[in-house]
C-alpha cells in the first residue's frame, strides 16, 4: 500500500516567531529612519557644508591659455603666459593644531606674508573654513619653485625637521594665465587689448575674442573603494593662434615717422591737436595686389600692458582732477582707432592711382579724354 505524504504544519508557535521577527526588523527600520531625520533636521546644513567645501576642494578649473597674436612673419604681438595664484586653504589649516605654526612660518619666510593678518585669516570666525582663500596673483614658476624647494622632504634631514615639514598644510597652487604685448605700443590701435577674464576690449582682441578664446579643463577628485584620492582630469582646449597680414618692420617705419612729424609740428597753431603735429594722423600701408593692411598706426597709441594710463596725454594733476565720465571719454578718445571707425574720402588725391592702374591694364591708352559732369 502507499503511503501519504506527511504535510509540515505551520503552526502557531512558528506563526508568533515569524511576526516578532517582522516586528523587530520594522522596529529598526523605523527607528534608523527616526535617526537619519533627527540627524538631518539637527545638522543636516553642517553636513551639507562639509559636503559641498568638500567638492570644492577637489573640483578644480584648469584654466585655457588664449592664443597668441602674430605678425605675418611669425612675430608675437600678444600672448599668454602662465603663472600661479597662491592659494590657502584655512579648514585644512585647522584641522590640526601642529599645522598652524610650521605652515604660518613657510608663508612667512618663502612667500613673504605678513604673520599677523595671516593668522587672523586662519583663526576669524568669518574664514576659518574657508577651503579657498588667495593670498596671491601672478607669481612666477620660480616662486612656486621654491615653496616647493621649500617644503620638500630630505633624506639628510632630521626626524623634527621632517615632521614640521609634513605639518605644512593647506597650501597650494592654482593655475593662471596673464595677457602680454611683447612690443608695448606698437600696432596698439590694431591690435587692442582683453582683460583678466579674456575679455577683448578692442581690435583684434575683441573682434576674434571667440577665436582665441578656449574651454576651462577640469580636475575631479574622488575616493576610491580603498579611500584613497583618485583624479581625474579633463584637459582645457587651449584658444588658437591668430595670424595677421600686419608686417612688424613696415609696422615700426610707419610709427616712427608718425611720431616724428608730431615732435617736428607739436608747436602748430592747431590748438585741437593737444601738443601733435595733427589732431589726427592715420597711415594705413596695403599691398595692391591682394589689399592686405601691412601697417595701421595713428598718433594715438598707447601702452598695450597698461591701457588706462594716460599719462603721456594728460599731466597726473590733469587726471586726478577728471570725473569718470571725463576719464571714460579720455580713455576711448586713446584707444580709438581712426583708420577703421572713421570714413574719410581722399579725393582728388587719389586719381593718379586711378588713372594709373587703368594705363596698366590697358583700359586707356594716352591720349583718351573723358567728359566729366562733376558727380561721376
Amino acid at each position: 500500500m502507499k503511503r501519504k505524504r506527511r504535510i509540515p504544519q505551520f503552526t502557531k508557535k512558528m506563526q508568533i516567531k515569524l511576526l516578532w521577527l517582522f516586528a523587530s526588523v520594522l522596529l529598526v527600520l523605523v527607528l534608523l529612519n527616526v535617526r537619519i531625520a533627527y540627524i538631518n533636521i539637527k545638522s543636516g546644513d553642517t553636513y551639507t557644508r562639509q559636503v559641498l567645501s568638500q567638492n570644492q576642494y577637489d573640483s578644480q578649473t584648469i584654466p585655457y591659455r588664449r592664443g597668441e597674436i602674430r605678425d605675418r612673419n611669425g612675430n608675437v604681438l600678444a600672448r599668454s603666459e602662465k603663472v600661479y595664484n597662491l592659494i590657502l586653504d584655512c579648514y585644512q589649516v585647522n584641522a590640526d593644531e601642529d599645522y598652524l605654526d610650521p605652515t604660518v612660518e613657510a608663508l612667512v619666510s618663502v612667500m613673504g606674508e605678513d604673520e599677523t593678518e595671516l593668522r587672523t585669516l586662519i583663526t576669524s570666525e568669518e574664514t576659518k573654513e574657508s577651503r579657498y582663500q588667495i593670498l596671491q596673483r601672478s607669481l612666477t614658476e620660480e616662486q612656486k619653485e621654491a615653496w616647493e624647494e621649500y617644503t620638500a622632504v630630505d633624506e639628510s634631514m632630521s626626524d623634527e625637521e621632517i615632521q614640521e615639514k609634513s605639518n605644512i598644510e593647506g597650501v597650494w597652487f592654482e593655475e593662471d594665465y596673464i595677457r602680454e604685448y611683447p612690443m608695448d605700443t606698437l600696432a596698439s590701435n590694431v591690435i587692442g587689448y582683453s582683460n583678466s577674464n579674456d575679455e577683448g576690449f578692442s581690435g583684434l582682441e575683441a573682434y576674434y575674442s571667440d577665436v582665441l578664446n578656449g574651454t576651462n579643463g577640469r580636475e575631479y577628485g574622488y575616493l576610491n573603494d580603498d579611500s584613497e584620492l583618485e583624479r581625474t582630469v579633463i584637459e582645457p582646449e587651449h584658444g588658437n593662434t591668430l595670424i595677421t597680414t600686419i608686417d612688424v618692420n613696415i609696422q615700426q617705419i610707419v610709427e616712427k615717422y608718425i611720431a616724428q612729424f608730431d615732435k617736428e609740428h607739436a608747436d602748430g597753431p592747431n590748438e585741437s591737436a593737444n601738443g601733435k603735429g595733427s589732431k589726427t594722423t592715420a597711415v594705413i600701408v596695403a599691398d595692391p595686389n591682394s589689399g592686405e593692411i601691412l601697417a595701421m598706426a595713428t598718433n594715438h597709441s598707447y601702452d598695450l600692458n597698461n591701457p588706462q594710463d594716460l599719462s603721456q596725454y594728460y599731466t597726473q594733476e590733469e587726471i586726478s582732477a577728471m570725473t569718470q565720465e571725463e576719464m571714460s571719454a579720455a580713455l576711448n578718445d586713446m584707444w580709438y582707432n581712426f583708420c577703421v571707425s572713421e570714413a574719410f574720402e581722399p579725393g582728388s588725391t587719389f586719381k593718379p592711382v586711378t588713372v594709373g592702374a587703368a594705363l596698366e591694364s590697358g583700359s586707356i591708352v594716352d591720349g583718351d579724354t573723358f567728359y566729366c559732369d562733376g558727380y561721376e
